[in-house]
């Protein structure tokens, strides 16, 4: 099975609740699916500096994330 969980906010990379929820999710469906987190494309420097790292407030390491460039007006 194929998850998609698609959030601007995706803890640790964006402060809040909304965020730790979907890593929290992301990381207890990883058991059982495939799961990619579709994220903004602002994220991404800070998640390849926190994965350099080894952070391990990231997102398991079996959660695909994607980063999607922000809409235009």
């Amino acid at each position: 099975m194929r998850l998609a969980l698609v959030s601007r906010d995706v803890f640790p990379l964006a402060p809040g609740g909304l965020g730790a929820y979907v890593t929290a999710l992301a990381d207890l469906l990883a058991g059982r699916a495939e799961v990619t987190i579709l994220t903004t494309a602002a994220h991404q420097s800070l998640y390849e500096e926190l994965r350099h790292a080894g952070d391990p407030s990231l997102p398991d390491e079996r959660v695909r994330i994607e980063f999607v460039p922000e809409p235009s007006p």
